[in-house]
């Protein structure tokens, strides 16, 4: 299995705060990949978005 995150910060939700910007968005992150089934097919593909509910990237899982 890989997992590969990427995440662009040059938008306005990262202007002021760019790191808790970032932490929020891996936090909301973390909790959605707890519940994943172990027997969940791999190559998952999840948008990632800032406050302002702009995409600002994405975490890709598949299988290697």
């Amino acid at each position: 299995m890989k997992v590969s995150i990427e995440i662009t910060c040059d938008n306005a939700a990262f202007e002021t705060r760019p790191g808790e910007e970032l932490a929020r968005i891996l936090q909301k992150l973390a909790e959605s990949v707890k519940g994943w089934d172990p027997l969940t097919p791999f190559d998952i593909e999840q948008n990632l978005r800032d406050a302002n509910g702009n995409m600002v990237g994405d975490l890709v899982v598949s299988e290697d």
